[in-house]
C-alpha cells in the first residue's frame, strides 16, 4: 500500500474520532437542565400592631381589702370580753324548794349554770319488771365442757456438757495438742512449708524463737483437741515431708 493512501486513512480515523467526541457537546448546549433558582417561600405578611387597653373596674363593685384584714371576723376584736367586764348569767330553777314564798326564783352562781352546760343530761333507760321477770324465768346457759388436756410429752434429757476442766487447763487455757513439722533457721524456707501445707488444707503455722544459736522458725499444725487426732496428723504429715513431727501441748 503506497504511503499516500496510509496517512489518508490515518487522518480520516483521526477527524471521526474529533467528530464523534466535539460534535454531541455542540448540540447538547440547549439541551440542558435549567435550575430554578426563585424561592418558593411566600413573603412575610404585613400585621397591624393591635393595642390592647388596661381594664377598668365596674361601676358599684368595693375593692378588695388587705390580705391581714381579709379573714378577721366581723365586729372585730368587740366580741372577746374580759373575765372582769363579762356579765353574770342566772337561772330559773322550776323545782318546789328552789323558789321563795313570793314566787320569785333565785338566782343561780355562774359556777352552778356552767356545770349544766358541761355536763349534758343522760337518760337512764327503765326496766319494767315484766322484763326482769322474763329475764329471770330463763334457764341459765349451760358451761362448756372444757377440752382434755393432751399430756405433754416428757422432754428428753439432754446430753451433758463436757466438763470444763476436760477442755481447760488449770492455768485456763485450752487442752489442746499441736505439732510440730519443722525448726529451720531460714524464714523462706519456713513460709515455704507453710505455704505448702495450706495448700493441702492443713491448718499450719509458723513462730520465731531466740535460741542460743540465733533465731529459729518453728512450723507448727493445728490445734486438735483430741490426742488421737494428733497422732493421726502425725503419721500423715510424716509420710508427705519425710519427718519426725512432734507432739506439743499448745500455747497460745
Amino acid at each position: 500500500m503506497d504511503d499516500g493512501l496510509k496517512q489518508r486513512l490515518v487522518g480520516a480515523v483521526v477527524l471521526s474520532a474529533v467528530a464523534v467526541l466535539f460534535v454531541p457537546v455542540l448540540f447538547d448546549q440547549h439541551d440542558k437542565h435549567k435550575v430554578d433558582t426563585v424561592s418558593q417561600i411566600p413573603s412575610m405578611p404585613n400585621i397591624d400592631p393591635v393595642d390592647y387597653q388596661s381594664p377598668n373596674r365596674p361601676d358599684g363593685i368595693d375593692p378588695a381589702s388587705k390580705p391581714d384584714q381579709m379573714f378577721i371576723p366581723e365586729g372585730g376584736d368587740d366580741q372577746h370580753v374580759d373575765g372582769g367586764d363579762a356579765p353574770q348569767l342566772t337561772a330559773q330553777v322550776s323545782t318546789g324548794g328552789a323558789s321563795d314564798a313570793g314566787g320569785e326564783s333565785k338566782p343561780v352562781p355562774n359556777k352552778a349554770v356552767a356545770n349544766s352546760q358541761a355536763e349534758p343530761f343522760i337518760a337512764k333507760p327503765k326496766i319494767s319488771q315484766n322484763t326482769a321477770a322474763e329475764a329471770s324465768a330463763k334457764p341459765a346457759p349451760k358451761p362448756t365442757p372444757k377440752p382434755a388436756k393432751a399430756n405433754p410429752k416428757k422432754a428428753e434429757p439432754k446430753k451433758a456438757a463436757p466438763a470444763s476442766s476436760d477442755i481447760l487447763n488449770a492455768d485456763g487455757t485450752a487442752n489442746a495438742w499441736v505439732l510440730q513439722v519443722i525448726s529451720s533457721s531460714s524464714e523462706t524456707k519456713a513460709k515455704s512449708i507453710v505455704k505448702q501445707l495450706q495448700g493441702k488444707d492443713y491448718r499450719a503455722y509458723y513462730r520465731s524463737a531466740k535460741t542460743p544459736k540465733g533465731l529459729i522458725y518453728r512450723v507448727y499444725v493445728g490445734p486438735k483437741i483430741n490426742r488421737r487426732t494428733a497422732e493421726r496428723l502425725k503419721r500423715e504429715l510424716d509420710k508427705l515431708l519425710k519427718v519426725d513431727a512432734l507432739i506439743l501441748r499448745f500455747q497460745p
